[in-house]
């Protein structure tokens, strides 16, 4: 997505997605839908550009092609600089108005994982009269190229001003009371905002450890 520059792009490899609930929040109130089933949705719609419907708005009698009628074969819903879309007009056998599954009812301080693979969305009623609130925290490994996002993250947090990914402009730069390193406490926080040092532990592997010298080189670290 980021290779065009597009609003909401992210640069940085994440293994899977997640958010930490603020508020009370379940099914039927906005809350998260994903698709359970990872592989076969995955090949179907990775294999939809080739086949159309012989009739219109029918789920059989469907053909093979390798191409449309202005003769590009493109994937249903893609558009550059955006996230991939699902609709039942692209997709109608993935059934998504049957087969989406909402999250339970979550407690404020649950955290919630969903591979960044799957398709997932949020429902489209909100029945509920109060608003839901979450921090989406991704979980991000330890990769050069993660590491060379958080040493920019970290040059933004030190002046205040957004991160890669995110627009631009002074940000949080002329807050009196802004974050500042002196607010991350913990070890891993800190390692996490490439403020010291990354480490392994005593049974880290050659790569593993190889991973780490590289990291802190990048974070400027000898």
């Amino acid at each position: 997505m980021n290779m065009y520059n597009g609003p909401g792009g992210c640069s940085v490899f994440r293994t899977f997605q997640g958010w930490l609930g603020l508020s009370e929040h379940g099914p039927q109130q906005g809350t998260l839908v994903v698709h359970p089933i990872l592989q076969p949705s995955t090949a179907y719609w990775m294999l939809r550009p080739f086949f159309e419907p012989t009739t219109k708005g029918s789920l059989n009698g469907w053909k093979f092609k390798l191409d449309d009628e202005d003769g590009n074969t493109f994937l249903h819903g893609a558009n550059p600089g955006t996230a991939q879309e699902h609709n039942p007009d692209h997709h109608p056998h993935l059934r998504l108005a049957e087969t989406m599954i909402p999250y339970p009812t979550v407690q404020p301080g649950d955290t919630v994982f969903w591979s960044a693979d799957t398709i997932h969305g949020t429902e489209n009623d909100n029945t509920s009269d109060i608003d839901a609130c979450v921090f989406y925290i991704p979980a991000v490994p330890l990769t050069e190229n993660n590491v060379a996002y958080v040493s920019q993250q970290r040059d933004a947090f030190l002046k205040g001003v957004p991160p890669p990914d995110f627009p631009g402009g002074a940000g949080e730069s002329s807050f009196a009371d802004r974050a500042t390193p002196k607010d991350l406490l913990s070890d891993v926080g800190r390692r996490g905002m490439g403020l010291d040092r990354m480490v392994v532990g005593a049974g880290a592997n050659t790569m593993q450890k190889d991973l780490a010298k590289s990291a802190n080189s990048i974070l400027g670290y000898k």
